[in-house]
Order: C-alpha cells, then structure tokens, then sequence
C-alpha cells in the first residue's frame, strides 16, 4: 500500500472539504478507504502511517523528505500511547484540527494550505521521544 499517495490524498481532500477531517478522525478506516477509492483492508500499521502522516502535512510537514521508517517508528509509538487503537490515534492526532476547522467561520471558509496548531500533534509526538 502507497502510504505517501494515500495520506497526501486525504490532506489535498481536506484542503478542499475540511469536514472530511471530522470524518477522518471517527471513522478513519472507513473514511479513507471511501474517499481515497480503496477496495482492500486497510492494515492497522498501514492505518496508523496514514493518520501520523496526515497529521505531520496538516502540521506544516512535507512529504518529500519524510523517511518510511521513521514515520514507521513515530506511528508505532503515537499507537502504543492511544491504546493500540487507530480511532483513538485519529481522534488524538485529529480531533483538534477537525474542531478547529469546524469552530471556523463559514464565512471564510477554513484554509489548511499554511497548516495548523502544531502543539497538538508535538505534545503527542514529545511522548514517544520524551
């Protein structure tokens, strides 16, 4: 599974629909087999990459100089700190970004293209390393 095609995917959709964030951070599976177009079961690891690498785009990240093994590594840890579950990874990584695109005036509409609070996702991440 192309986990950087994947993940990249769902942050472009998100640029345009950022209520997709809110699915995303309930339904990951689901979500991401539906608008990425996947037929296949989507692995627990594969899962967890997706959701940490998504998290790290939102974040101001890039995929051009990311390493598959650390991003295996933070992934696996970022689990073992929410339980071995992917919902709760997506809700933990996710949650906060979705409830800050959906708090945005509509108005305005909500630009993710400059990234969001970083913090959120750091103080998950500082786990793993602190």
């Amino acid at each position: 599974m192309d986990i950087i095609s994947i993940a990249t995917t769902l942050f472009k959709l998100v640029q345009k629909n950022p209520q997709i964030l809110s699915a995303l951070a309930e339904h990951p599976y689901s979500t991401t087999k539906e608008e990425c177009g996947i037929s296949e079961d989507i692995s627990k690891t594969d899962m967890s990459q997706i959701i940490t690498m998504v998290a790290g785009l939102l974040g101001g990240g890039s995929s051009s100089s990311l390493d598959m093994g650390t991003l295996a590594s933070v992934a696996s840890g970022l689990m073992s700190d929410n339980g071995d579950s992917n919902h709760a990874l997506a809700s933990a990584l996710l949650g906060t970004a979705a409830s800050s695109a959906a708090n945005a005036s509509s108005d305005s509409g909500v630009d993710l293209t400059d990234g969001l609070d970083l913090s959120d996702i750091m103080g998950l991440a500082g786990k793993l390393f602190g």
